[in-house]
């Protein structure tokens, strides 16, 4: 009795593992383990860095997987479903062979990883200060000077990787000129140099750019002075000079300081002929300088004159009127006259009354110095401004 149990309960056993046997076969045979690589690379966490270190030059930051999974599994299965580290604890400062950890559901299995190992190299977080320092690059025209630049904020904070901020020895600015005439001011960023001379990479600065600011002025005995045209002669009958036209409007003269200072702001031309002209004309003319005055560069400037038929046009003499000066203060203009060349109908201009045009000189904000100012005409709406000799003024502002 006991033993036909016994050979019941066998039987029964046997039966149930072939038949949980043949499910597992049935099972795999409808949802297969597939083993492939995940199509997605996994990105690498970094977890347990200390607060105080730097990783250097950066790891490789993915990892690749070769899998297992169920075949209906993998249609399913995302970037998010695993979750790749290194674990950096109690790794100090140096190199470190750091090996990479996967995460995944419980269906899967990772075969194989690439990389397995990442190499991380740590180092202390550092901080310095350092005075900006400025290389200017280029130079002013002659006659002028530059003084000393000034940066604000004089200092910056250089932080980063401890090795890499105790290679920095210098942070600089290279200021570039090109011919500047006044005080030029720009925000630019400074760059961190080590001994010689090279740029240190890896490293940040605080704040990135700071304003830098180089003062210019023109030495003494020097002079920027307007070009004043002179003509001779009358242009043909039925012809009228439209415009007048001198490069460089301006030059630089250059003698005894008390000399110099008392020029009256322009220097003229040579006489150009324009007896007789009915086209137009470019003659290349030398300037008139007075006694112990010279000219720094070419000593002829290119003269342009416009003649055309008369449709209507005037030249006027005008007296700038000045406007915006502060109480307290006085100024001079040279030259004290300036022509103003009108177009536009006959009928207006025939009519045209010399308080009808205007040349005003703004002066509003400006204090005691001397300054080159392009005026501003004002005139009846009819008529069009073709050019205005001189183009720019000298004003001298003192106080009473």
């Amino acid at each position: 009795m006991r033993r036909s149990l016994l050979t019941d309960l066998s039987s029964a056993l046997i039966a149930l593992i072939l038949a949980l046997t043949i499910w597992v076969v049935a099972m795999r045979e409808q949802n297969p383990i597939v083993e492939d690589h995940f199509p997605q690379a996994i990105p690498i966490e970094v977890k347990n860095k200390g607060e105080d270190l730097l990783i250097l030059g950066g790891f490789e930051e993915e990892v690749t997987l070769l899998i297992r999974a169920p075949q209906r599994m993998w249609g399913d299965l995302e970037a998010e479903n695993f979750y790749a580290y290194v674990d950096l604890a109690d790794s100090g400062v140096g190199p470190h062979e750091v090996p990479v950890e996967v995460e995944h559901p419980e269906t899967v299995r990772v075969i194989e990883k690439s990389p397995d190992v990442v190499s991380i190299a740590l180092d202390k977080v550092a901080q310095k200060w350092f005075r900006v320092g400025v290389n200017i690059l280029g130079d002013v025209p002659v006659g002028y000077r530059y003084g000393v630049p000034v940066v604000t904020p004089s200092q910056v904070a250089v932080s980063g990787p401890q090795s890499l901020v105790d290679q920095v020895e210098v942070v600089v600015i290279d200021l570039q000129l090109r011919g500047e005439k006044a005080t030029m001011g720009k925000p630019l960023e400074p760059g961190p140099q080590n001994k010689i001379g090279g740029t240190v990479s890896g490293v940040e600065i605080t704040p990135s750019q700071v304003m830098v600011q180089l003062p210019i002025e023109q030495e003494s005995g020097y002079r920027d002075v307007s070009v004043k045209v002179v003509t001779e002669g009358t242009v043909a009958s039925g012809y009228w000079i439209s415009d007048i036209r001198v490069d460089p409007s301006t030059v630089t003269v250059y003698g005894h300081p008390q000399r110099v200072s008392e020029l009256l702001g322009f220097v003229e031309t040579g006489p150009v002929d324009v007896e007789g002209v009915n086209a137009n004309l470019t003659r290349s003319v030398t300037l008139v300088l007075p006694e112990d005055i010279s000219l720094l560069g070419v000593g002829r400037v290119l003269v342009r004159i416009s003649v055309s038929p008369v449709l209507g046009g005037q030249t006027i003499r005008v007296s700038p009127t000045l406007q915006g000066l502060a109480p307290g203060l006085e100024a001079t203009v040279w030259p004290e006259t300036v022509e103003v060349i009108l177009a536009g109908p006959l009928a207006d201009l025939s009519a045209l009354q010399a308080e009808d045009v205007q040349v005003l000189l703004d002066l509003l904000d400006l204090g005691p110095g001397t300054y080159k100012i392009s005026p501003q005409v004002v005139k009846p709406d009819s008529l069009e401004v073709q050019s205005m000799v001189p183009d720019q003024l000298e004003v001298v502002i003192t106080e009473l």
